[in-house]
């Protein structure tokens, strides 16, 4: 019988760092109700590099963290960036 997924609190984003980023991924994986298996297969990597990035592991690619954010439906948001037209 399949572990029944329990939804996990997403988490402030005051500061977002690889522990940000897991509990993130955890807390949308969760509230979507979906095993972390059938996560990483939706979202094209394998089932290790998944768990890492929900672990919050070092030394995943961006890649891997890039598809799973995808697969999930989260969209990143770029703020405070230096257009061309401002002064250095």
């Amino acid at each position: 019988m399949a572990k029944t997924v329990i939804p996990q609190p997403f988490p402030e984003l005051d500061v977002v760092d690889e522990q940000t980023i897991s509990k993130i991924v955890k807390a949308q994986r969760t509230h979507l109700n979906i095993p972390i298996s059938v996560a990483s297969s939706l979202c094209g990597v394998s089932l290790q590099a998944f768990v890492n990035v929900e672990s919050g592991a070092k030394g995943v690619t961006l890649i891997s963290v890039l598809k799973i954010l995808k697969g999930l439906g989260i969209k990143i948001k770029f703020e405070g960036l230096l257009n061309e037209s401002e002064d250095l």
